[in-house]
């Protein structure tokens, strides 16, 4: 039987998107809604990032990283359509567990399970007009 190679696991960069983020001075550009104007992954790099750099509020995210619901809605949307593609990294998924005070994997798993646990916290936390 043929073997399969070894190898080293290499994690998925995150990277600074600088109109998103600026990686230096740590501010974040509040993203608009712009229908294709931004891939997910930018998104999801950019609040891990912040998230990593603790300059996220726990109760002011949605206003810190979206310029308005319309944008967070749309975010929202992406992010329950995610893994019909692909995944949520690990990176990305200890950020987001952060942003909305999730502790462990049960009821956060899915694409779909993590977008309506960010729209709850938000509503919860009075975030949201709605």
């Amino acid at each position: 039987m043929t073997k399969i190679a070894g190898y080293k696991f290499e994690y998925r960069a995150v990277q600074a998107y600088p109109h998103l983020i600026d990686a230096k001075a740590l501010t974040i550009t509040p993203m608009k809604k712009q229908p294709g104007a931004l891939n997910l992954h930018e998104i999801l790099d950019t609040i891990t990032l912040a998230v990593e750099a603790g300059i996220v509020e726990q109760k002011g995210w949605v206003k810190q990283f979206f310029a308005n619901e319309a944008a967070f809605e749309d975010f929202i949307s992406d992010v329950g359509d995610y893994d019909e593609c692909f995944r949520i990294t690990d990176r990305w998924w200890q950020a987001l567990a952060a942003l909305a005070e999730v502790i462990d994997e049960e009821g956060f798993v899915s694409s779909q399970e993590i977008a309506d646990t960010l729209v709850e916290y938000a509503t919860e936390t009075s975030q949201l007009n709605g």
